[in-house]
């Protein structure tokens, strides 16, 4: 029953590549290197599952180690063999499909591994009334191949540390919304509003990213369309509610990179920054309600991103938040009144 876990994705494969008619090409390219990979990736997928069948078997509390094991190392030898094609594909072809499930596999593999190196241990020092002699001294004599495969592992831990926190000269908590609140209280305070007011399923109006500026006819420019790995949608990610656009880049990649998706995520960016650009407030009006956001963020990103003045929202919104200059604005609520 092991031997079908390391089996199964290779045949998986060739089927797979003889469908599309280029598993001549495939066998050529994966070389040498690649070939051995898979052995080994198969070998330690085969033994790690009948290492924790046989201890399932056995009622052993080790199995369920020995299968995270086996899942790790399956998770890995999966992507030597498979990718997800996705917008990389023409240039870093198996970049996610490596970046993802990598994750997944040393999480798998970091339990089994210490599940196994605690084992080793009460193995190598276990009296003669423990383990039998040959394996007490199997057990010891890998002890030290065991501390130093450990010892390496801890190198980036323990330096990492130091390095990510600067020595731990400075304060440290698991907020991940502390540095937020000591470097702008007021941007804090907005997030913390939208996290305690809006309801889940409601959709906000926040700045694109693009950054725009004002010309000297006073009219606005855009000169950086770059929205991804910027501030842009802060508050949606900070805050799970939704926006009608996020990252552009991360939306071609994720959705597919096609005219039709081109031209509807730029449409969404140019109807949000319409919101904060337009001069008549039947345009903004207009973009609020095409998406269906009932909120409008005035915060950081869009004071510096949208020079100039902003549209005289008070004139037409409910302003529902204010700290500082930032503020959240809702859309009018009328509900009919009945007559005397």
């Amino acid at each position: 029953m092991a031997g079908w876990a390391a089996v199964l994705p290779f045949i998986g494969w060739v089927g797979l590549a003889a469908l599309r008619g280029d598993l001549p090409a495939a066998a050529e390219n994966r070389g040498t290197a690649g070939w051995v990979m898979l052995a080994v990736y198969g070998g330690l997928t085969w033994a790690l599952a009948a290492l924790a069948l046989a201890l399932a078997a056995r009622r052993s509390g080790a199995a369920p180690a020995a299968a995270f094991g086996a899942a790790g190392v399956l998770l890995l030898y999966g992507a030597e063999l498979f990718l997800v094609r996705d917008v990389f594909f023409g240039s870093v072809p198996r970049l996610n499909t490596v970046f993802k499930l990598s994750y997944q596999a040393w999480l798998l593999l970091g339990i089994s591994g210490s599940v196994a190196a605690a084992g080793l241990l009460a193995t190598s020092l276990r009296g003669a009334a423990g383990a039998s002699a040959p394996r007490r001294i199997a057990a010891r004599a890998a002890v030290p191949a065991a501390a130093i495969l450990l010892a390496g592992g801890l190198v980036y831990p323990l330096l990492a540390a130091f390095n990510r926190t600067e020595g731990f000269s400075r304060p440290t908590a698991i907020d991940g919304l502390a540095w937020l609140q000591s470097a702008d209280p007021g941007e804090y305070s907005l997030v913390r509003w939208v996290e305690d007011n809006v309801p889940p399923g409601a959709v906000l109006i926040e700045a694109t990213g693009r950054r725009w500026v004002v010309e000297a006819d006073g009219s606005r420019r855009m000169v950086d369309a770059g929205v991804d790995y910027t501030d842009a949608g802060r508050v949606a990610s900070r805050t799970g509610r939704q926006v009608p656009i996020g990252w552009y880049f991360h939306e071609i990649q994720w959705r597919g990179d096609s005219p039709a998706n081109r031209e509807r995520f730029l449409a969404r960016q140019d109807a949000v920054d319409q919101a904060y650009l337009a001069s008549n407030p039947d345009a903004v009006l207009a973009a609020m309600r095409e998406y269906g956001a009932d909120y409008l963020v005035v915060g950081s990103v869009e004071l510096s991103r949208y020079p100039g003045p902003l549209p005289d929202y008070d004139a037409f919104l409910d302003r529902v938040f204010e700290s500082g200059r930032y503020r959240i604005y809702r859309l009018p609520h009328y509900e009919p009144v009945s007559p005397p």
